[in-house]
């Protein structure tokens, strides 16, 4: 029986490896270049031209060297646990807003990648932070923290996170 599964699913491409329980979302290059090398293991996959073709070589070679490391993800998240990572995170991305300025190829939302969910120009509501900050502040005051310090990283992403300066401030 094959560990890996290659498979599509509303336009979407996926790589499932049924022994070390992982499931990895694929742009469609990506996704068509381990199809080949995984039907045809000794293809050119060596090829240094070809950016897909090394991204697939390197990515399926990092994954069979993780099979052991794998297997620490088996098991049922419980809330209790869940909510301590929460508290207890180091750092925080705020998704600033949706909209951008520029139009890069090698963006996550760009040309190079397929089958991405539309970007619909949304901004992040200043209650959504409020209501977060307010949340991590109650468990960093509780017993429920057992962080040394309580310096926390805040990050800002977007599209482009300065056409909302007004919100980061």
């Amino acid at each position: 029986m094959k560990s890996k599964i290659l498979f599509q699913l509303d336009g979407s491409h996926y790589l499932q490896d049924i022994t070390n329980n992982y499931l990895l979302f694929l742009p469609l290059e990506l996704f068509s270049s381990i199809k080949k090398s995984l039907n045809q293991p000794n293809c050119a996959v060596e090829d240094k031209e070809n950016y897909y073709k090394r991204k697939a070589k390197f990515l399926l070679e990092k994954l069979e060297n993780k099979k052991a490391d794998m297997k620490n993800f088996s098991g049922r998240l419980k809330p209790e646990k869940i909510e301590n990572t929460i508290i207890n995170t180091q750092q925080i991305v705020f998704e600033m807003t949706e909209q951008c300025n520029l139009n890069c190829k090698y963006c996550g939302y760009g040309e190079m990648y397929g089958n991405i969910l539309p970007r619909q120009k949304k901004d992040l509501p200043f209650k959504h932070v409020e209501r977060l900050i307010e949340y991590l502040n109650e468990g960093w005051i509780s017993p429920k923290y057992t962080g040394i310090n309580k310096n926390i990283a805040i990050g800002f992403y977007g599209g482009e996170p300065l056409l909302k300066v007004d919100l980061i401030k």
